[in-house]
């Protein structure tokens, strides 16, 4: 296993016009996650930009596929408590400004360029007995990860917010006390960085720096009564000298 030793600085993970013969796409703009372990493509290849095509189409197709894998996403007794409310500038494009009316001003000066905008919404309560659902949330999460990394897979990108107003949301879509608004997910192709106007989003659209914590400020043993004490789990199996 090519394990990175936590000393090892990451090489600069910025790569412009690439193929990828292991998924197949040509991507303008790869930032490929420094992972210290073996990983599947798409989850080393998904970022999430600022920059979209606003003239390029997510080909309706695609646009299943992706739905389509969260339609298989894991679900707690299979309740599948996700329902995606999506729009695009093309055909569906009432909805998709309706969306884009929803966000926060630092998220609509770039998602403005996103041809589509899917808002996720969650269902509170489980069918079968009426009583809250304690994973709805988590299976949602996991319905938008299989979107996501379909979405790579297709040579789309993504980039999910948080920032857009909740309550505008349920009046504008009718969504019942029974539904929860999520997330919204801009959907397309990655466009250059110069495209954009705003000088900090241009920094941060070409910023190839790419962190996440270490596996051992997470993973955790379980076995005292101390909160974060690591698994070993977490670490590589120690070599056994050879004799």
């Amino acid at each position: 296993m090519n394990h990175r030793p936590a000393n090892e600085p990451a090489k600069k993970p910025f790569v412009v016009g690439t193929f990828l013969p292991s998924v197949g796409y040509h991507l303008l703009m790869r930032k490929p996650a420094p992972a210290d372990y073996p990983v599947l493509d798409v989850v080393r290849e998904r970022w999430s930009p600022v920059a979209f095509d606003p003239v390029k189409p997510v080909g309706r197709e695609k646009l299943l596929a992706c739905f389509e894998a969260a339609r298989w996403a894991a679900s707690s007794q299979n309740e599948q408590p996700w329902a995606f409310i999506a729009g695009d500038s093309t055909d569906a494009p009432e909805t998709r400004d309706r969306v884009f009316e929803l966000l926060y001003d630092g998220n609509k000066i770039w998602a403005n360029t996103a041809p589509v905008l899917i808002l996720s919404v969650m269902k509170r309560n489980f069918d079968k007995t009426g009583q809250p659902n304690p994973t709805a949330q988590h299976c949602v999460g996991m319905a938008v990860a299989n979107f996501i990394l379909q979405a790579v897979a297709e040579g789309l990108h993504t980039h999910q917010m948080g920032g857009f107003d909740r309550d505008r949301a349920r009046v504008a879509f009718g969504i019942p006390d029974t539904h929860e608004p999520i997330a919204v997910i801009a959907l397309g192709y990655d466009a250059p960085t110069e495209t954009l106007d705003d000088e900090k989003l241009r920094g941060r659209n070409d910023n190839p720096e790419r962190t996440r914590k270490k596996l051992t400020e997470f993973v955790f043993s379980g076995a005292t009564n101390s909160w974060g004490e690591p698994s070993l789990l977490a670490s590589p199996v120690p070599t056994v000298p050879e004799e």
